[in-house]
């Protein structure tokens, strides 16, 4: 990853740590707890999009071999350390061509 990416990454992971670690969230009115979580969704959907990018980009075989991985999904398994089935249907959105990010449509 580039350091400007890695930094935008890193600078997102910070920003919800700020938000967690405040007791700001106990405050919410069901209004505002609301907003919130639309937010977090959207933030969701971006943050597959970036996982299902990042491996879509590439070389399906020879960057999990690179890796010392064996297919995308055990590479994803460890990376994200996710389950089978999450790393199995991040790929699958991918290749049904459907856009995890939502922006689209």
């Amino acid at each position: 990853m580039s350091s400007r990416t890695r930094a935008l990454v890193d600078q997102v992971i910070a920003d919800l740590d700020q938000v967690l670690s405040d007791d700001a969230l106990a405050g919410l009115s069901d209004a505002e707890r609301v907003e919130v979580l639309q937010a977090a969704g959207a933030a969701f959907r971006r943050v597959e999009a970036v996982v299902v990018e990042t491996i879509a980009s590439t070389d399906a075989v020879d960057f999990p071999h690179s890796t010392g991985c064996r297919t995308p999904n055990e590479l994803l398994q460890r990376t994200l350390l996710t389950d089978v089935r999450g790393a199995e249907r991040r790929l699958a959105r991918r290749m049904l061509g459907n856009d995890p990010t939502g922006a689209h449509g």
